[in-house]
């Protein structure tokens, strides 16, 4: 990945994590990784649900993108991700658990 979209892959993270604490989530793990995956957000909600976030930022008109470039070999690397961490993290293994994306624009969150 080329520095400038590094640069706005983390800022849409770090925005995204702010608005999910302004909607009372709690930051387990930001950047969660083990070899071949990432999580990029790790929350626990009000209602006691554990949500794994892949944060997606992009420019406006290519939302459509964002949600189409989700899909079944990321889910599945999700899935290994998410079970990563709960052997890491074993105390949140009888959690609820939600894999959710939230896309990231210069002027709104899609959640």
């Amino acid at each position: 990945m080329n520095p400038e979209n590094k640069k706005i892959g983390n800022g849409g993270e770090l925005h995204a994590g702010l608005w999910l604490c302004e909607k009372g989530h709690e930051i387990i793990s930001r950047n969660f990784h083990k070899r071949v995956f990432e999580i990029d957000v790790i929350t626990l909600c009000p209602a006691g649900i554990i949500h794994f976030v892949e944060v997606k930022t992009v420019e406006d008109g290519s939302v459509d993108d964002a949600v189409f470039s989700v899909h079944a070999r990321n889910i599945g690397r999700y899935m290994t991700g998410v079970e990563a961490f709960v052997e890491e993290f074993p105390q949140y293994e009888d959690y609820p658990m939600s894999m959710d994306v939230v896309i990231v624009t210069r002027d709104d969150f899609l959640y």
